[in-house]
């Protein structure tokens, strides 16, 4: 992407930028002046419009180059890509309508060419004002010549020439070519530097003429690297010509207020909205200019009332709490999003994942590749898209993107957050978006390891999305877009296992993948959601799974061989079978008294490699997960009860008929009575294999029971901590849990 040089300039007054927006042209020019016949350019590269010499040389057009425009030189005009194919673009130039604006500090004007600020002009040489000022051409007007290349733009008597054809090859910004002119004046008309200047106010001041294009950032040369005519200018003039160098990128912007809607899901009342005004387009540097906004409805909506800004380039910070997709509640703790925005067309623009993930690789493609602010967008857009296998046509600006609406950007705004969010808390969210910010920000990609990291938590939600669709579709906030279908996609993508249908129902994948925790397990196509599954090389069963906070359980009661009925399986066991079916690690007596063993750590048991027989500790990390209260209740020498509003999300909704409630089975554990006692209560007892010492049933010397994890619901009673003290013939239900 190269910049087209400037061909030649009339001289009167003082032309100290230029920047062609419409023309995919950037430039600075400085150190202008008006007595010297030498013109010196700096031709470079800058971001704009790419060249090729005739149509097979178009680039591919796929979805991550949507959007994009290429010069065809043979052809003498442009094409587009769009839906994975090139578009000629319509050749005829139109003229283009130019005035001028006053700059606030009258020292000239500004040129604007149809809302594009394209340069200034100022009373004077070096950036100063001229000794009687305030005079400069107010007249101006852009054009193609005609069967040229060239844009002609006109001031009075100015005139500035781009060619959109003549790219020169790679050139840095210290390359200079020269030409001459002869500069249209007289000596009524232009002063030399060592004489002042006519008391005409059509005078300008001037003592020398050099233009400058820069493509970096930085200031314009210092007058030390300047010519020689320059040098009877006072040793001021350098840091007066730094300080006033025009920013091609930057157009003051009057802003009455910006609004939009904060979102991950939406933000809720008292969150705060921040707008920062940033120097220009291509650093993206704060200025101290920032307005705050407060959001006042539960929809995340803000309004900032804001003034005239130094650019149209602004940074929408949103911070607090929001309402999570995933379990439908408010958060508990804030998130901070960001998003970068052009101001100039527009008075709304909402703050969302996607605005915040494209972030650092917008900024990245701005300050280090020199792309222009708008295609850094889109292509920040695009491949965030692409990292999550989602064509991009018909998906536009992300600060016009919402979770509400039936579109496709809003599906797939919908999809990514969700898929971000996961089971995850604020903390761990809030790291996940680093890691992709961190790892898009330089090439655009994400690495298969956080791919496969997002996949991994994705799985587990697929037989959460009807429940999910619940949950955003009660906010009553606007109509739920179809987000299902792309988690979906993504899931049997990063796995590479396709499409799960009617078609291929009850096809089983076994997943290896290093990179995913669940390498080794098995993938399978269950009423076409791909479900992740443990599979027992003993009995051949495959199991569901259940995620509660950090754990992963097996969501079904674990069967094992049934010995006097051979080539059935049995859902209850002794302790023993579970925890050392080989009968080699423990002695247990046959009644109550001293249960020995010798295993420490996790135990396996009948569980499938990498899963163990849960600890009571395992038990009451999953508690404490649903009831984080539970540790003021919990006494390790007593049965303690737990209200079964608290366990109702562990339970199957069908078999509980106590009247205290039903289950809910919001993680999928799916909890089933399987005993009925002679009162009516309702219950169902697990292993776990921590040994106590006997509490109470037994007096035997170094008695030991076998603790247990009961769920026992009846009227009244709720009990939740068990002691088997009959260990040698009791038999109970048994879940595993992975390492």
């Amino acid at each position: 992407m190269r910049f087209a040089s400037i061909v030649k300039k009339k001289k009167n007054a003082t032309i100290c930028g230029i920047a062609c927006a419409s023309f995919s042209c950037m430039a600075i020019l400085s150190a202008c002046g008006d007595n010297i016949t030498t013109e010196n350019i700096t031709q470079v590269t800058l971001p704009g419009m790419e060249i090729a010499s005739d149509v097979s040389a178009l680039p591919d057009c796929d979805s991550a180059s949507n959007g994009t425009q290429v010069w065809v030189k043979s052809e003498a005009t442009s094409f587009v890509c769009a839906d994975n194919e090139w578009f000629r673009v319509k050749s005829d130039a139109p003229e283009y309508s130019c005035g001028t604006e006053t700059l606030a500090d009258g020292s000239g004007v500004k040129i604007v060419c149809e809302g594009d600020s394209v340069g200034v002009l100022l009373n004077g040489s070096q950036g100063k004002t001229g000794a009687n000022g305030k005079n400069a051409s107010t007249s101006c007007s852009a054009k193609r010549i005609d069967g040229t290349s060239f844009i002609q733009i006109s001031c009075e008597k100015d005139t500035l020439i781009f060619d959109l054809e003549r790219y020169p090859e790679e050139s840095s910004s210290s390359e200079i070519l020269s030409s001459s002119f002869e500069p249209e004046s007289s000596s009524s008309e232009i002063e030399s530097s060592s004489s002042e200047p006519e008391s005409s106010s059509s005078e300008i001041e001037s003592s020398s003429s050099e233009m400058e294009i820069s493509s970096s950032s930085e200031l314009p040369p210092s007058s030390s690297s300047e010519p020689e005519s320059s040098s009877s200018e006072p040793e001021s003039s350098s840091s007066e010509e730094s300080s006033s160098s025009f920013d091609e990128e930057a157009i003051q912007t009057s802003l009455d207020s910006m609004s939009g809607f904060s979102q991950k899901g939406p933000f809720v009342m008292g969150s705060n909205v921040r707008l920062y005004e940033l120097t220009d387009g291509r650093t993206l540097k704060q200025t101290n200019g920032n307005f705050m906004g407060v959001i006042n409805s539960n929809d995340g909506f803000f309004r900032i009332s804001a003034r005239n800004l130094v650019s149209q380039y602004a940074l929408l910070v949103a911070n607090g709490y929001y309402k999570n997709e995933v379990t439908g509640e408010t958060t508990t703790e804030d998130l901070t999003l960001f998003a970068l925005t052009d101001v100039s067309a527009r008075s709304k623009a909402n703050v969302n994942l996607l605005t915040h993930l494209e972030y650092d690789r917008v900024y990245y493609l701005v300050t280090h590749n020199k792309v222009r602010f708008k295609d850094a967008k889109r292509r920040a857009r695009a491949e965030i898209m692409q990292a999550f296998h989602i064509d991009t046509t018909g998906i536009g600006e992300s600060e016009d993107l919402s979770v509400f609406g039936d579109s496709k950007g809003n599906a797939a705004l919908l999809a990514i957050s969700v898929m971000l969010q996961g089971r995850r808390s604020i903390a761990e969210l809030t790291e996940l978006l680093a890691a992709f910010s961190l790892d898009l920000e330089k090439d655009g990609t994400i690495g298969d390891s956080l791919a496969m990291a997002i996949a991994d938590g994705a799985i587990t939600l697929l037989p959460k999305l009807p429940r999910i669709r619940a949950n955003v579709e009660g906010w009553n906030l606007g109509d739920v877009p179809e987000f299902e279908s792309i988690v979906k996609k993504f899931v049997g993508e990063t796995y590479g296992v396709g499409t799960c249908s009617a078609e291929n129902d009850d096809e089983k994948k076994l997943l290896q993948n290093f990179q995913s925790v669940f390498d080794g397990n098995y993938l399978i196509c269950e009423d076409e959601i791909w479900r992740i599954k443990v599979r027992d090389p003993k009995t051949e069963m495959y199991y569901n799974l259940a995620f509660i906070g950090s754990q992963i359980w097996t969501a079904e009661d674990y069967a094992v061989a049934d010995v006097e009925n051979p080539g059935q399986v049995k859902y209850t066991m002794k302790w023993q079978e579970a925890v050392d079916p080989a009968g080699d690690h423990c002695e247990v007596p046959y009644w109550c008294g001293n249960i020995q063993c010798d295993f420490s750590g996790s135990v396996q048991g009948v569980c499938p490699d990498g899963w163990h027989v849960p600890s009571w500790d395992d038990w009451l990390q999953q508690l404490a997960y649903i009831w984080p209260d539970v540790m003021d209740t919990y006494d390790p020498n007593i049965h303690f009860s737990v209200p079964f509003s608290v366990n109702a999300p562990l339970l199957s909704t069908e078999g509980w008929t106590t009247r205290l409630g039903k289950g809910t089975d919001e993680y999928g554990f799916s909890i089933k009575p399987r005993y009925t006692a002679l009162n009516g209560d309702q219950y169902v007892i697990y292993w776990s294999s921590t040994i106590m010492d006997d509490i109470y049933s037994c007096s035997a010397e170094n008695s030991k029971d076998v603790v247990t994890r009961q769920f026992h619901f009846g009227d009244y009673a709720v009990d939740d901590m068990g002691y088997e003290s009959s260990v040698y013939s009791a038999e109970y239900y048994l879940r595993c849990i992975k390492d």
